[in-house]
């Protein structure tokens, strides 16, 4: 093993994030939209770079190397590739854009070389290579396919191999504008959301119907090698994205763009259900293609689409793959660690065996940092003998809580430490959260957290430490759980390590002892439009102009007064 540190770059265009590795190992990790307060923060992460080396007790210059996750001659390719395609179909306009398109990428070029100036050696690496190193060093597989699944890296949208502990094949590929990532943006913008909240769709969708998807399979046409798009039915490919992804022929087979502030209709969640129903066969589609052609048992999925936890449940029980392992951060943010590992095996030598990671990475704050901040707020706080079991306790009395505890996830998902949690047996909790706490939508849905030896008590399946895949609730679990079933009977699932995280295991056990059940409801700690919170500081901002009764942060206790 070597003992140098390895930094890693990922998501320029948008959930910029860094990453430090060691000896195969993250040691650090974070998003810089944590720092910024910037949701899906693009550009350089200067912050989160600079969290990372302090974490790690090394200077820029003292590290072994860095990767970033792109080349940058394969990005120029595509970009002039694309302005080509829209000089003959978007006309001068189309090319204008195309041409702001590379100067902006030359930009952001130029301030990651400026700020990797003090490094010894950079490596550049493809966007989906960065993909499939993070998801295949944080898996447990000693030899597996691998499929990543985006909008667009450098000139692919969808990339697929195989590899072991020391390498990765490349063995087949979907160039762009052919893509199931810019498929689900062109619909998630048609129906009003904005960019980069292809979730909501996913939400959205379960209120849908069946009505549209026979009419939306011609968009998507499944072929021996991956698919195609008819790309009639799309203005991405050759005009500029903002006058809208979808053609004037999408809109006469199926409606308007909805306005924003427009209310959601039937039209709009059969959409919804359509393009949904529509990429959960595309992924499974592929996935027997890279089993037929890998002859591999093993598969980790990874890539923005692989954020999509419905299709990845359908891929995990109705694919062909014995194992299916999505990452906890299988966006372009974990493109960092992808990025970190590379380099740390091309410059640092052979890796140890990979071993699966947990996500909890990113900022850790001191028991006096956090009763600095509660001073510093003016708010009255106590501290429990414990606290874990206070939470239990208040949980199961109704409250809603706020739980601020040790190192910040890696990811978009919140898994115990910056997380929202109530009661999943009370009903009345998801649309609360919804409309007094988080400030969004009534159909989004919850996530139910469960320790992973007792999941199998009210789900059926094998749920994802990560909350990556949705399961069956079971029949008789349906009734018990409603704040965190969704309509279809399913439920995204995190199983809860002891090994990873006890304290947060013990908490459901000391909810079960209060409730009955060890199922709570987990959501992000935030608000609609923003991060997930960092800092304490965050956190308490968040507690006090929101709904929630009461706050764990740390060891201390806070609650509001009843209403």
């Amino acid at each position: 093993m070597n003992s140098l540190f390895f930094l890693g770059i990922g998501g320029w265009h948008h959930d910029a994030a860094a990453a430090i590795v060691r000896d195969g190992r993250i040691v650090a990790a974070a998003e810089e939209e944590r720092f910024t307060r910037v949701k899906h923060q693009r550009g350089v992460p200067r912050r989160a770079i600079e969290y990372c080396l302090k974490k790690a007790g090394v200077k820029m210059e003292d590290l072994g190397g860095a990767g970033v996750f792109f080349v940058p001659a394969d990005a120029v390719f595509a970009a002039l590739r694309l302005a080509t395609r829209r000089l003959v179909r978007g006309g001068p306009f189309g090319i204008a854009h195309s041409g702001y398109d590379v100067c902006r990428g030359w930009r952001l070029f130029c301030e990651m070389q400026e700020a990797l100036l003090h490094c010894p050696k950079v490596r550049f690496f493809g966007h989906h290579l960065t993909h499939a190193a993070a998801a295949l060093r944080l898996s447990t597989f000693e030899r597996t396919a691998v499929l990543s699944v985006d909008e667009l890296g450098e000139i692919q949208s969808t990339w697929w191999g195989r590899g072991d502990r020391g390498t990765l094949e490349p063995m087949g590929a979907v160039d762009y504008p052919h893509s199931l990532g810019k498929l689900y943006s062109a619909v998630s913008q048609h129906l009003g959301f904005e960019e980069l909240e292809e979730f909501r769709v996913m939400g959205l969708a379960a209120y849908g119907t069946p009505a549209l998807v026979e009419r939306f399979r011609r968009l998507v046409r499944l072929t021996p090698d991956g698919f195609d798009l008819d790309l009639d039915f799309f203005n991405f490919p050759h005009r500029p994205t903002r006058e809208g992804m979808t053609s004037d022929r999408f809109v006469r087979e199926f409606g308007r763009p909805r306005r924003a502030d427009e209310e959601l209709n039937d039209r709009h969640q059969d959409l919804a259900f359509a393009v949904q129903a529509v990429l959960e066969e595309a992924m499974i589609h592929f996935a027997r293609i890279v089993h037929r052609r890998t002859q591999e048992e093993n598969l980790c999925l990874t890539g923005g689409v692989a954020l999509n936890c419905l299709a990845n449940g359908r891929v995990v029980r109705e694919g062909p793959f014995k194992n299916v392992f999505v990452p906890f951060a299988a966006g372009d943010a974990g493109c960092a660690v992808g990025a970190a590992f590379m380099a740390e095996a091309e410059l640092g030598g052979p890796l140890p065996p990979s071993a699966p990671g947990h996500p909890f990475v990113g900022p850790e704050y001191t028991n006096s940092e956090i009763e600095d901040a509660l001073k510093r707020a003016g708010v009255p706080y106590t501290r429990p003998k414990s606290v874990v079991k206070t939470t239990a306790e208040e949980i199961a009395r109704g409250r809603i809580v706020g739980r601020f505890a040790g190192p910040m996830e890696f990811g978009p998902r919140a898994l115990g430490h910056r997380s929202i949690l109530a009661d999943p047996r009370r009903a009345e909790n998801a649309d609360r959260i919804n409309r007094a706490i988080k400030w969004r939508e009534p159909f989004r849905p919850f996530a139910p957290s469960v320790p992973e030896e007792r999941a199998g008590e009210h789900f059926e399946g094998t749920p994802s430490p990560y909350m990556a895949v949705v399961l069956k609730v079971k029949a008789k679990s349906r009734e018990l759980l409603p704040a965190v079933t969704h309509r279809d009977g399913t439920a995204r699932v995190q199983a809860v390590r002891r090994e990873w995280d006890p304290e947060f295991h013990a908490l459901h056990l000391d909810f079960e002892k209060a409730s009955g059940v060890p199922v709570l409801l987990n959501t992000s700690f935030n608000v609609k439009g923003e991060p997930i919170v960092c800092t304490p500081d965050d956190a308490l901002a968040t507690y006090l102009k929101t709904g929630l009764d009461a706050m764990a942060i740390g060891p201390f206790w806070l609650k509001k007064a009843a209403r």
